[in-house]
């Protein structure tokens, strides 16, 4: 804009009238067109020079005279450096005059987030850009002001072409390759570089532009959690259906609405009925794991309300497994409980009562008893004594569960129990971790430590253990038998005749025993506890082999250890089983097996597609309508399962009986 080169008079002032007034005339002459989108009409092309500009010609004009004209004619050259900014005034950098593509430092002449911009301000005077609203402010506020409502208007140009008014549905794919905001370079939310406020500006943009949306998809933005749209639930509460397909979410934690600097922690979707994350590793990696049920049940615990997932329905079961009541917030004065209740821990009731262990008989019972209290002893003492106790084929695997599980931060051991504080798991950092549920690209079928050398080679690695085998109300114990021939497993022992030779004696046992352990144990140094469920796949030890000479009576083909964060023993108790004494009644809002609906074993209506007979199956359920009533109503809304239950409420009044099973 200020390029000599442009059309009209030289920088020499040839052409344009001599002198020094000829010749600063003629600058601007060249510099500005009269017909700048910049300028308003009849506006004085001196608006446009920039500040330090306008002080070099306030000076001239005191002194009466200055420089020499073409000294006047380009005063950039002897201007100084400029220092870093995040943000600039020249209003020809697009997309920049208001620091969106970055946080600017405050300041004078620095604009204000864009969230303020749209809210009307918050500049106690100042007009945007700088400088005090009509009192002299600086000459750069007038194009800064224009450029805010040109980026005001650019998100709302945006905005309505993104926008169905017919579905009610915001389509905000992909923004980041959108040619309306890549025209002015705005970026938006989830984008590197976008301003912290930006996605307060949009969302408060679709509340006022689209107050009856109930549709919106965000997928393919690249987000890898919901903190770039933390903001949605604010300003589109009422939601029914949104979509995060095709994004980049690793993890159910990440599913959070983070509290952020303008929103309340309370603030969540009242009506959120669809959600989709197909396409985000969250999903596609615990489908690949086979483990899709326990995402689900993560998922729909912090959206209960759901009735659609990842394009598939919840279940009748699922949803009552995640609506179940909690337990309250614990004691009102004092300790961790307190803390607990003022920290608004969810913990839910487990639908079905937890027994006391388990065992097939008193053989079995033995046998688990003395295999069991070896171990340990060994384990806590001298791991290099379990050597034995191995299948020379025999596989080993370690979960490591990082979280606090909701009851032990309800119950708030980390505070009323000593030495709690001074754990820490970098005392497993050298062992591989198999939680399916943080392999990331690792594969889940690698780094199994294989025979007893592997396998005491990874017990090394841990901290030593103090399991408190004098207190038998710490552990629970379950056993049971299972013939070989249902799982096939081997059991390859070396004889002690042949240990020089390594050679291994396969046998194929005829019944092996699943041996399930949960309990509790001391890590050194620091002596605090925590939580483990161990699971032994074991067989009887052949007669003559080591095992057997050693005292061992069974041999381990398979060893998962699972390590968590202490969670007490309240769940075996005697206790905590009086709550649910055997034969009560099942409890409130979980169905039990008599209590399913008559649909579930109805053949699908001629016609139907299996998703929809399942819809039709789902609806009848919730809504007690027979199951053609059922379809039909889901076929007269689109086979929509929130348009038909919406329907099916404002009319409930008006449906005859005979709609309804008896």
């Amino acid at each position: 804009m200020r390029d000599a080169s442009a059309s009209g008079p030289s920088r020499r002032g040839g052409g344009g009238g001599g002198g020094g007034r000829g010749g600063r005339g003629s600058r601007q002459a060249s510099s500005v067109n009269i017909d700048s989108p910049y300028l308003e009409k009849g506006a004085n092309p001196s608006s446009m020079l920039t500040r330090t500009e306008q002080m070099m010609v306030d000076n001239e004009r005191a002194n009466g005279g200055g420089p020499r004209a073409r000294d006047r004619a380009n005063p950039m050259g002897g201007r100084p450096s400029r220092g870093r900014s995040n943000a600039t005034s020249d209003v020809n950098v697009r997309g920049q005059a208001f620091g969106i593509r970055g946080a600017a430092v405050r300041g004078k002449g620095n604009p204000p987030p864009v969230a303020e911009l749209i809210s009307g301000g918050k500049g106690k005077g100042r007009v945007p850009g700088g400088g005090v609203g009509g009192a002299g402010g600086a000459i750069g506020a007038a194009p800064s002001q224009q450029t805010t409502g040109r980026t005001i208007a650019l998100m709302k140009r945006f905005l309505q072409s993104r926008w169905d008014p017919a579905a009610l549905f915001l389509n905000l794919e992909n923004m980041a390759t959108d040619p309306i905001l890549a025209e002015e370079g705005l970026k938006p939310p989830g984008t590197p570089g976008a301003h912290k406020d930006i996605n307060r500006a949009l969302f408060k943009l679709c509340k006022e532009l689209f107050p009856n949306v109930t549709t919106v998809s965000l997928a393919k933005n690249d987000f890898k959690t919901l903190i770039p749209i933390a903001t949605m639930p604010e300003f589109l509460p009422d939601i029914k259906n949104l979509s995060l397909e095709s994004n980049d979410i690793k993890w159910t934690r990440d599913l959070a609405f983070h509290v952020g600097k303008f929103r309340s922690a309370n603030t969540r979707f009242n009506q959120l009925n669809e959600l989709v994350l197909n396409g985000n590793p969250v999903h596609d990696n615990a489908v690949a794991a086979g483990n899709e049920e326990g995402y689900r049940a993560e998922v729909l615990a912090r959206f209960p309300q759901l009735r659609m997932l990842d394009k598939k329905p919840v279940s009748e079961q699922e949803h009552n497994f995640a609506s179940l009541p909690g337990k309250g917030q614990g004691k009102e004065k004092g300790g961790a409980s307190s803390g607990a209740a003022s920290a608004k821990v969810e913990v839910r009731d487990f639908p079905v009562a937890i027994r006391p262990g388990f065992a097939m008989d008193e053989a079995v019972n033995g046998v688990i008893a003395a295999f069991l209290s070896k171990y340990f002893e060994f384990f806590d003492r001298n791991r290099d004594s379990l050597r034995a106790a191995y299948s020379a084929n025999a596989t080993f695997s370690l979960v490591i569960v990082r979280s606090v599980p909701p009851r032990a931060k309800h119950a708030g051991y980390i505070h009323t129990m000593p030495r709690q504080r001074d754990l820490n798991w970098r005392n497993y950092k050298d062992v591989t971790d198999h939680n399916i549920m943080q392999l990331g690209t690792r594969s889940a079928s690698k780094g199994f430590p294989r025979g007893p050398g592997a396998i005491l080679a990874t017990f090394n690695k841990f901290p030593k253990t103090t399991h408190p085998l004098t207190d038998p109300s710490k552990f629970v114990v379950d056993g049971w038998i299972v013939p070989n021939a249902a799982v096939n497993a081997t059991l390859s022992m070396v004889s002690p005749n042949d240990r020089s030779s390594g050679a291994a004696q396969v046998e194929k046992p005829q019944d092996i025993l699943f041996i399930s352990v949960h309990g509790e144990f001391a890590e050194a140094p620091s002596q605090g506890v925590r939580s483990f469920d161990r699971t032994f796949v074991v067989a009887p030890a052949p007669p003559g082999s080591m095992a057997a000479n050693l005292g061992w009576p069974c041999v381990i083909i398979t060893d998962q250890l699972t390590i968590r964060n202490y969670a007490g023993k309240d769940a075996w108790s005697p206790q905590a089983q009086q709550c649910t004494p055997a034969g009560a009644p099942a409890q409130q809002g979980v169905p039990a097996a008599t209590s399913q609906p008559a649909q579930q074993g109805q053949a699908p209506a001629p016609g139907l597609a299996p998703e929809q007979h399942s819809l039709a199956v789902e609806l009848a359920a919730r809504t007690k309508l027979k199951y053609s009533f059922a379809v039909q109503c889901l076929a007269d809304n689109q086979w929509n399962p929130q348009l038909a239950m919406q329907r099916f409420e404002e009319l409930r009044a008006s449906i005859p009986a005979e709609a309804f099973d008896p």
